[in-house]
């Protein structure tokens, strides 16, 4: 049995981050276990020139294996301000799968930057904001998800004052081992970190077998 599995919707926007920057949000979708790290660096095997049904077949008997046959599975939004709508990305989603197994279901990483100015108006840089984190729910439509986004917090004083005052935003050091491929958080009871917002997302996910 082949499964299809369609990921429909949007991310629509933020709400409740500190910055009075303008925002804009990373993200990628990745399937499929641990045991196929090497095939799911980019979401699953993207399939190209084929039928879906024709190649998922092919690889019925390659277990755990996610392919992606239509869709982009990584991307980002543009940059929102605060405007009189509210904070509005509505950037489109739609991922098209195809698997043999429903192992390692597909799940969601964020990332949130903005772009300051600087004091005299005469570029900007990059600042990060936080991570988030999702599986994508089971089938159905209408699904509303609120992924918190979140940051290391400073070791000590001094570093949360710069990072007050002057933006500079800690990072993991290593972002691979807090997350597994099947999307399982590990390690993270040895960060001490802080909610900085809400980003929100509408899915459908529509499943069809084969």
């Amino acid at each position: 049995m082949v499964l299809e599995v369609h990921l429909i919707g949007s991310i629509k926007g933020y709400t409740s981050f500190i910055e009075r920057c303008a925002l804009q949000c990373s993200f990628l979708f990745e399937a499929g276990t641990a045991s196929n790290d090497e095939d799911n660096n980019s979401g699953g095997v993207r399939m190209q020139g084929k039928e879906v049904e024709t190649k998922a077949a092919a690889a019925a008997d390659m277990t755990d294996k996610w392919y992606v046959a239509d869709g982009e599975v990584n991307g980002m939004t543009q940059l929102c301000v605060q405007g009189t709508c509210g904070r509005v990305w509505d950037h489109p989603i739609d991922v098209h799968y195809a698997t043999s197994e429903i192992m390692g279901w597909p799940h969601l990483k964020i990332q949130v930057w903005g772009r300051e100015v600087d004091g005299r108006g005469e570029g900007s840089r990059p600042v990060f904001c936080g991570y988030g984190f999702c599986h994508c729910p089971p089938p159905g439509r209408g699904h509303e998800i609120d992924v918190v986004i979140w940051r290391p917090r400073g070791e000590n004083l001094r570093e949360r004052i710069v990072s007050f005052f002057f933006n500079e935003r800690r990072r993991l050091n290593n972002e691979d081992i807090y997350w597994s491929n099947d999307g399982v958080v590990r390690h993270f009871c040895d960060v001490e970190a802080c909610s900085v917002g809400l980003v929100h997302i509408c899915l459908d996910v529509i499943v069809a077998r084969h």
